[in-house]
């Protein structure tokens, strides 16, 4: 066990590499969610607003909503509706909006009717509709 000295040091230090470059799980950027601000001027004003106020840009926004898994293919890695982003340490903006599957015709149906279909279509993407959206500071 000459060696084994080395061991808790790269134990510590790897998992640092791992988990630094990526945004896992449910997370996305506010500049993901551009089309689904855009579906009202009084919410993009808003964000622009606020974004202006901390200094920020849409890229520096880190939001979250449920990522699809892998047996929801076509759809298996897809974020969806509510969303929940962080402008500060303080200060969040959660938006609710209804979510489409756009089948591969064109047709657009609710997400809960697409998880409803057996077998399910090999071509899919996901689609929102504002509803809401509220800022919360804590």
């Amino acid at each position: 066990m000459k060696n084994s000295r080395w061991l808790v040091p790269i134990l510590a230090i790897v998992p640092l590499f791992l988990a630094a470059p990526s945004l896992a799980g449910g997370s996305l950027m506010l500049s993901d969610l551009r089309e689904l601000l855009n579906q009202s001027e009084t919410l993009t004003q808003e964000v622009e607003r606020s974004l202006t106020n901390r200094q920020r840009n849409l890229e520096e926004v880190v939001c979250w909503g449920v990522r699809l898994g892998r047996h929801l293919e076509p759809l298996a890695g897809a974020r969806v509706a509510p969303f929940r982003c962080k402008f500060a340490p303080n200060a969040f903006l959660t938006i609710e909006a209804q979510n489409w599957v756009i089948l591969e015709e064109g047709q657009a149906i609710d997400l809960d009717v697409f998880l409803e279909l057996d077998p399910r279509p090999s071509q899919a993407t996901v689609e929102f509709r504002l509803k809401s959206w509220r800022w919360e500071t804590k």
